[in-house]
């Protein structure tokens, strides 16, 4: 059996990006802000996460931070695992502005609450399930793993929301996840950012 403790990133800092000129997408490079540091420090002195074996992280900046924080006052490497990725944009999202992009997000999290599926725009939290499920299952060997990711990835898993920094902890047994991966849902709702 494996515990998983998935870790929200820390508070993010979006306002410098209004202005930036790089072509990837500006919300993956978001630094955490000062109220984001501490929420990541604080975390990181939460028993539950006290012994864990190895520490997984998103490779967006604003976990690879969280995730370097909480690293260091465990003694802990940090890995990063591709997949872990925030719930993924199908559309050629980088003409729309941050606040369209945003609007745009909230809408089709309105749909998944209504149990509508719109693929042809974003990934479906099927979809998210099945890519984040591969990633833990090569981690069962290990008894307890921090995970530090993003709240839709920690929903795909444990059907719970979450706030920056909350911890919120799954078992997983070796045979259960490698049954078939989770059956594809009639509704599910992503959680509110």
């Amino acid at each position: 059996m494996t515990q998983f403790c998935f870790i929200r990133h820390g508070q993010p800092d979006y306002s410098y990006l209004k202005n930036a000129e790089s072509q990837i997408e500006s919300e993956a490079l978001a630094f955490l802000t000062n109220i984001g540091i501490e929420q990541a420090k604080k975390a990181a002195e939460d028993p539950r996460i006290e012994g864990a074996d190895i520490l997984i992280a998103s490779p967006y900046t604003r976990t690879m931070q969280t995730a370097a924080i909480v690293a260091g006052q465990l003694g802990l490497q940090v890995y990063g695992e591709m997949d872990l990725h925030e719930w993924n944009a199908k559309t050629d999202n980088e003409k729309l502005t941050l606040k369209e992009r945003i609007k745009r997000y909230i809408q089709e999290q309105e749909k998944f609450d209504l149990g509508i599926d719109n693929e042809e725009e974003y990934e479906s939290l099927y979809s998210v399930q099945c890519r984040v499920l591969k990633v833990l299952r090569k981690y069962l060997e290990y008894k307890k793993v921090i995970v530090v990711t993003h709240a839709g990835v920690i929903y795909s898993q444990t059907q719970e929301n979450c706030h920056y920094c909350d911890i919120v902890t799954k078992e997983y047994h070796f045979y259960e996840a490698n049954k078939n991966l989770p059956k594809r849902p009639r509704s599910l709702s992503l959680p509110r950012k």
